[in-house]
């Protein structure tokens, strides 16, 4: 049988993917949605669709954790990957936890805040329909990994926010989509791998990233986009009422450098808020092949923040 050289590079590359996921989770070609395709804002962008992952076992309603995957916010259809990833979401539902997977809008199409409108639509619609979908509205944890790391940050400190003022730009950071408006977006806790946080700061220097995902989230050069680019910057809106946030982050990481996390934990710690930062020795900007348990690290800070929550409010 002759194979031409691009088959072969194929079959190579998804061998070795395949094999690095498999090893992150024995169960990963055994879990589906139990409600597929949900359009959160009800239009018909596939953007704003979401799947929703239900336990085996235990007693609803669920606890949630909804997910962002990574794309330099440019992937408009990649939920399955905000569940699939190194088999984090097969973790969390062992541990008990209902995983809500969503897209977002491609900045090939919507530049931000387009992207954050998404995310707290999500959110609205998750605490608006818990009832029907057997999920625990006290408790909405988010995660996500690269862009969806920057994505899942500032939700958790742009909590209770809509107007806000940069220079000469202001713009909504709450948004106006969907049908449950009266819903807060507030989340309960915050995992961020390895998000970009600060688009204009000297750390900058060592970002080997494509810079044009960049300008295309912003919907120009960064220099002439400089008051927008820190209206994206999580940092920014840190106060005392954001939740607790874990970040973790691969000390090799050059696609984004792993001081835009040190620059968001430094300001959490230094406001007094709760937070744990793990620099992973020798991570890169890939998970899957850190040597480290961050499926374990992650499911265990949601379970704890969702006891001390519960207790809280019971």
């Amino acid at each position: 049988m002759n194979f031409d050289i691009t088959m072969i590079k194929f079959l190579i590359k998804y061998s070795i993917f395949g094999l690095l996921v498999f090893n992150q989770s024995h169960s990963i070609a055994q879990t589906v949605p139990k409600w597929e395709n949900i359009n959160y804002v009800g239009d018909d962008d596939l953007g704003h669709l979401l799947d929703i992952y239900i336990p085996s076992q235990g007693a609803a309603p669920f606890p949630i954790v909804i997910s962002i995957a990574g794309s330099a916010w440019t992937d408009n259809n990649n939920k399955f990957w905000a569940y699939k990833y190194g088999g984090q979401g097969e973790e969390l539902l062992e541990n008990g936890f209902a995983v809500v997977s969503m897209n977002h809008r491609s900045s090939y199409c919507s530049n931000f805040p387009a992207q954050i409108h998404d995310v707290k639509a999500a959110v609205r619609f998750i605490r608006g329909n818990a009832e029907r979908f057997n999920l625990n509205e006290k408790f909405i944890g988010i995660m996500g990994y690269s862009s969806g790391g920057h994505l899942a940050a500032l939700m958790g400190t742009s909590g209770g926010l809509d107007k806000v003022v940069e220079g000469d730009k202001e713009i909504s950071i709450e948004g106006q989509l969907g049908r449950f408006l009266d819903e807060s977006s507030h989340v309960d806790a915050v995992v961020d791998w390895y998000g970009p946080t600060d688009f204009m700061t000297s750390c900058t220097d060592k970002w080997n990233g494509d810079e044009t995902n960049r300008m295309r989230f912003l919907g120009g050069s960064l220099d002439k986009n400089k008051d927008l680019g820190a209206l994206t910057n999580p940092i920014k809106y840190v106060d005392e009422k954001d939740p607790p946030f874990l970040i973790m982050h691969g000390t090799l990481d050059t696609v984004v450098p792993i001081c835009q996390s040190e620059l968001l934990y430094e300001k959490l710690m230094s406001n007094g808020n709760e937070v744990k930062f793990i620099p992973v020795r020798g991570g890169n900007h890939d998970y899957p092949s850190w040597q480290y348990d961050v499926k374990l690290e992650t499911a265990n800070f949601f379970k704890s923040r969702y006891f001390i929550k519960t207790e809280k409010t019971d």
